[in-house]
């Protein structure tokens, strides 16, 4: 994941330095050189987020501002694929105790496995969130109408460097496991029930006080 770009970079930056290149082929060399770099310094920043804890900052978190932001961040994905996303709470709102930021990527995380295990389907795609308020805890269940996950594969998805997509860094969930399990809940592989795509599960405890 790192090799790859910087040898891509390499190659494009000696080929824009070229006298016979012209003009056009040349800025597109050095886009090309851009779009590397950004690979990289992302892949790197996912290494960086899984090795340190982060901030340990909490506050009372409203669960449907969070989503209703992620939403937002994935709408031109879900809309360009032709994407359903049902969104659905049951029970009474009630607030998480945790860090902003690292909830939120925590779900934009498995959301866009989910967008992406939907990309080559060519049936009807769909996406199913269910935000169930417990007695003492919130159960998020991520659903997607994908081809599922591998068996062999299910046990070892949360393992640092596992991945079912094709040049998936098997750094996203790794991430996202240590983040919830930092905020005191369980993030684990489910049987689906709408479909037959992956299904995966997070738990995490209620804020003290509880209400929102």
């Amino acid at each position: 994941e790192i090799n790859n770009p910087l040898q891509a970079v390499r190659n494009c930056l000696h080929l824009a330095a070229r006298r016979d290149v012209d003009l056009e082929q040349r800025l597109n060399y050095l886009d090309l050189t851009d779009s590397e770099m950004d690979r990289l310094v992302n892949t790197v920043r996912r290494m960086l987020d899984f090795s340190r804890p982060g901030k340990i900052d909490r506050e009372d978190l409203n669960i449907q501002v969070i989503l209703d932001r992620i939403v937002g961040l994935v709408g031109p994905q879900l809309r360009s694929q032709n994407i359903v996303l049902h969104l659905e709470y049951l029970g009474s709102p009630k607030t998480l105790w945790g860090v902003p930021d690292q909830i939120q990527q925590v779900f934009f995380n498995v959301l866009m496995n989910s967008i992406d295990a939907l990309e080559n389907q060519p049936d009807e795609k769909h996406i199913w969130l269910d935000v169930n308020y417990e007695e003492n805890q919130i159960r998020f269940v991520f659903e997607d109408s994908g081809p599922g996950m591998p068996e062999e594969m299910q046990e070892r998805i949360f393992e640092p460097f596992a991945s079912t997509k094709k040049n998936g860094t098997g750094l996203g969930l790794a991430v996202s496991y240590g983040i919830i399990e930092r905020h005191g809940g369980k993030m684990m592989v489910r049987l689906p029930r709408h479909y037959h795509g992956a299904c995966i599960e997070i738990t995490l405890p209620l804020a003290v006080g509880g209400v929102n």
